[in-house]
């Protein structure tokens, strides 16, 4: 999420250091955000999503748009 708390539909490297550097993004978050960053490197990109309804799941695997593409 971003500071005004919607879902950043794609996250790059570039955007993801400015919010880190913010504060934005922090604490545990940021190590996923890492992670992700460091998989979309040899993936292509990675999905983060909530889990809270799982649902989501069933979204993505189907190709739809359900929180945030990471990518390199």
């Amino acid at each position: 999420m971003g500071a005004d708390k919607q879902v950043i539909p794609e996250l790059n490297t570039q955007l993801a250091d400015k919010l880190i550097a913010e504060d934005v993004i922090q604490d545990g978050m940021a190590v996923k955000v890492k992670a992700a960053l460091q998989a979309a490197d040899e993936l292509g990109y990675v999905m983060l999503a909530s889990w809270k309804n799982p649902e989501n799941l069933v979204s993505l695997l189907a190709g739809k748009a359900v929180g945030t593409k990471v990518i390199k």
